[in-house]
């Protein structure tokens, strides 16, 4: 699935994701697998299956969270929605994050500020700093 992924194949990658999860419950993709995945989905505007993908994100049972590799990924995720300018997808992003137990970091927090700069709105900038 990470070749795939990381050659923005996501059709193929989406095949695999769902066929890991139609088989034994028992089997969980660890985070950074999830949200690279759903990062290349916002690369290609497909927002909606995105969040399908990130329903799976769950760090309490990803035990390989401590190594840090979690918080590159979904700064990576807030990075591409931040990109587009788009604060309600930015809002909704950091939210899914905040659910699913990461810890936020000034690093996965500063695409809440960098949406802002990137629309040129310098008054929402300070009230979110």
């Amino acid at each position: 699935m990470d070749l795939y992924v990381r050659n923005e194949r996501v059709d193929d990658a989406l095949v695999i994701f769902n066929e890991i999860y139609e088989g034994p419950p028992d089997f969980i993709l660890t985070s950074p697998k999830v949200l690279s995945l759903a990062t290349s989905l916002l690369k290609c505007n497909r927002t909606e299956e995105a969040f399908k993908v990130l329903e799976r994100l769950n760090i309490s049972t990803d035990k390989k969270q401590e190594n840090g590799r979690s918080d590159i990924f979904s700064w990576r995720l807030m990075d591409v929605a931040a990109s587009k300018g788009d604060v309600d997808l930015t809002s909704k992003l950091f939210e899914v994050v905040l659910q699913s137990g990461m810890k936020i970091t000034g690093m996965v927090a500063s695409a809440l500020v960098k949406v802002h700069i990137v629309k040129y709105d310098k008054i929402n900038v300070l009230c979110v700093y």
